[in-house]
């Protein structure tokens, strides 16, 4: 008997990954309405890319005037800019692509990247741990860590006009932080 595998890249990233993302959009513009609110931007942290092509791609197809920020947690803005472009190229077989993307809106911010992938700074740390305690909400130190902090630091700088309506989506990869539990305790007494 043939048995046929299908391989998931990682982070689900390619074309078909990309539309679990657009469908989120469209989740989101249903919950703007119910909730009578419009998000003038969402942000979320750059890792395989996957998530900002499929998000980026779900405000083109679905005619939502929000803004898509990446804040990449390694590498440079340029390299994830070509990396979610042609991520995003590759679900072509499923739509034309073409005519929504366009490699100059993709808005990536590379400024947090910290000491790297996986490598926080203290910065970061107290941040998450801040974050955790004011909000209830748990970041790892590896995705979502550094992109809260990238998005808190953007909004002391003013990137965001007061008032302005920011969703934040959360990844996952708390679960990452066991592994640091060193990192979160040690300096506390």
């Amino acid at each position: 008997e043939d048995v046929k595998a299908y391989v998931i890249p990682v982070g689900a990233s390619n074309g078909i990954g990309n539309l679990g993302y657009m469908k989120a959009v469209e989740e989101i513009s249903r919950q703007e309405e119910m909730m009578e609110i419009k998000f003038d931007a969402i942000v979320a942290a750059m890792g395989s890319g996957r998530t900002h092509a499929g998000l980026y791609l779900g405000t083109k197809v679905f005619e939502k005037d929000c803004q898509v920020i990446g804040i990449n947690i390694s590498g440079s803005k340029e390299d994830y800019q070509d990396y979610v472009y042609n991520l995003a190229l590759e679900s072509k077989e499923y739509f034309d692509v073409e005519a929504y993307a366009k490699k100059e809106e993709i808005i990536i911010i590379d400024d947090y990247v910290g000491r790297g992938y996986a490598l926080s700074t203290d910065d970061e740390i107290q941040c998450i741990k801040a974050f955790a305690r004011r909000e209830g909400v748990l970041l790892d130190t590896v995705y979502t860590g550094k992109a809260m902090y990238g998005l808190l630091k953007e909004i002391e700088k003013g990137r965001f006009n007061k008032g302005d309506n920011i969703l934040f989506i959360h990844t996952g990869g708390a679960f990452g932080n066991f592994s640091k539990v060193d990192v979160f305790f040690n300096k506390e007494k």
